[in-house]
């Protein structure tokens, strides 16, 4: 039955003790200890709210887990002592930690549209640093 369920024996027994024991309420999961988090007091949209703020004010470049961190310490005083906490903390938040290419604040969409159709079209694109019309 354990190769079945692709678990070990002893896990199945504990299911079946647990089961004998206090029926189908001893399978769901139980609360588990551990230690509070460090956000526990703090409205979880105000900080959600907070971080997507920054990203968005951000004029160029990322938000990274260290600004984040900061921010936190400064604006709700929750320190945490290394940037796992953090990202913990934003995963419990829902967001997820892959980002966009950042883009450069001076970018210039139109001449890297034209940049792309001369690249796609065979011909080279010799710009030496000017824009191209």
């Amino acid at each position: 039955m354990a190769q079945y369920l692709l678990q070990s024996l002893s896990a199945v027994k504990q299911w079946v003790r647990h089961y004998k024991d206090e029926g189908i309420d001893g399978l769901k999961e139980k609360q588990r200890s551990g230690r509070p988090s460090k956000a526990r007091n703090q409205n979880h949209t105000k900080l959600l709210q907070s971080i997507l703020a920054m990203q968005n004010n951000k004029n160029g470049g990322r938000v990274r887990l260290k600004d984040i961190q900061n921010m936190l310490a400064k604006d709700f005083n929750i320190h945490y002592q290394n940037i796992n906490g953090v990202h913990y903390l934003l995963t419990k938040l829902g967001l997820s930690w892959i980002s966009a290419r950042s883009k450069h604040p001076k970018q210039d969409k139109e001449a890297q549209a034209l940049y792309k159709k001369l690249q796609t079209k065979g011909n080279r694109c010799l710009t030496y640093g000017h824009r191209l019309k």
